[in-house]
């Protein structure tokens, strides 16, 4: 039982895991990532459009999406494109179904 202790101290901070994972429990915010997953570089105005939710409403999710550490922003000139953030993000995404569009290569 030490041990198992000891490994659960050692490790990552649980806590910090359990609010990064818990976002994944939104349809929406779920849709989102997947739509990033499909498409690297997607704006915000594409997801909007894709997802059937309004800019506002999106914009929102898109904050929480980058707050917890699954996205990531690239500005060009005006426009903000969405990545994943982490290879972590990729991998759990493939494990639950999305895919990547014909063509795209991800990059992390």
């Amino acid at each position: 039982m030490r041990a198992t202790a000891q490994l659960l101290e050692d490790g990552q901070d649980l806590d910090l895991l359990a609010r990064r994972l818990s976002v994944l429990a939104d349809p929406r915010r779920l849709r989102i990532l997947f739509a990033v997953h499909a498409h690297p570089g997607i704006r915000s105005s594409d997801l909007a459009r894709v997802t059937g939710a309004l800019e506002s409403t999106t914009s929102h999710a898109l904050a929480l999406l980058r707050g917890s550490g699954w996205l990531r922003t690239e500005q060009d000139g005006r426009e903000v494109h969405y990545q994943l953030a982490d290879p972590l993000g990729h991998r759990i995404l493939h494990e639950i179904g999305s895919s990547h569009l014909p063509g795209v290569e991800h990059r992390t």
